[in-house]
């Protein structure tokens, strides 16, 4: 749930936590995407954020790899 302060148009953010296993977090974020897209009837801009930036492309490449089949491509943004 969002605080009351944040600005917000649509479905709330969703949040995955206390899990390490990098396919398991591709695979659900692939799942999420995929609602969203199938939702929407389009797929807008997502961000994903990790916990730390050793983190920024293992999951760009894992997730990347879990969309290959939906063509969609997932650019990670190391440092920002």
């Amino acid at each position: 749930m969002l605080p009351d302060y944040a600005e917000n148009d649509g479905v709330p953010p969703v949040l995955v936590k206390d899990t390490a296993d990098v396919q398991a977090i591709a695979s659900w974020l692939a799942n999420r995407i995929g609602e969203i897209e199938r939702s929407l009837r389009e797929l807008p801009s997502i961000a994903v954020f990790v916990n730390d930036e050793d983190a920024v492309r293992t999951i760009a490449a894992a997730l990347g790899d879990a969309l290959t089949n939906q063509n969609i491509r997932v650019i990670p943004c190391p440092d920002g």
